[in-house]
């Protein structure tokens, strides 16, 4: 694990986490010379927001260490091995990137569609965004294109299913 073990403070990865909503994602990103994470992010437990983990990593080394300051993206390696482990035995919450959607997700996200239907059918008002926004939510880790991808998948199966019962 190298020096990514030296890192020992969950508070060191808060304040990281901290200025990485307070930033953004992009200017976090450019600030510490780091890349957008392609396997693995940690999640915020103080809002929910997905982190790209091995900067997060290296920022927080920088919060814990003060005078050696953050590593930059090659002095460590990311994955698994180092910044999962690390971030997961400190106590953080790790989602893999790309994930496949478990029953509850696929569920949820099927209870919501047919909600929309439903007050579609209803001539009632509503957003899809805020159903998207309020799944998202309840879903912790889905991207609003994922939900959106994952509601034209299920639009398309129930027409293809409607054709098939009309024929």
């Amino acid at each position: 694990m190298g020096v990514v073990s030296r890192l020992q403070s969950p508070a060191a990865v808060q304040s990281a986490l901290d200025e990485f909503r307070e930033l953004g994602r992009t200017a976090f990103l450019q600030r510490y010379g780091f890349s957008k994470s392609r396997d693995f992010l940690v999640r915020d437990p103080r809002t929910g927001e997905l982190c790209d983990s091995k900067a997060v990593v290296g920022v927080a080394f920088g919060y814990q260490f003060r005078t050696e300051g953050a590593l930059k993206p090659g002095d460590f390696s990311g994955g698994e091995a180092t910044v999962v482990a690390k971030l997961q035995s400190l106590g953080f919450e790790i989602v893999r990137i790309g994930e496949d959607w478990s029953l509850d997700e696929v569920q949820a996200t099927v209870a919501s569609y047919f909600e929309m239907l439903r007050l579609e059918a209803a001539e009632a008002r509503y957003k899809k965004t805020e159903f998207n926004a309020e799944l998202r939510e309840r879903l912790r880790g889905r991207s609003k294109s994922s939900v959106e991808l994952k509601h034209q998948n299920i639009s398309s199966r129930s027409e293809e299913h409607t054709s098939e019962l009309q024929s």
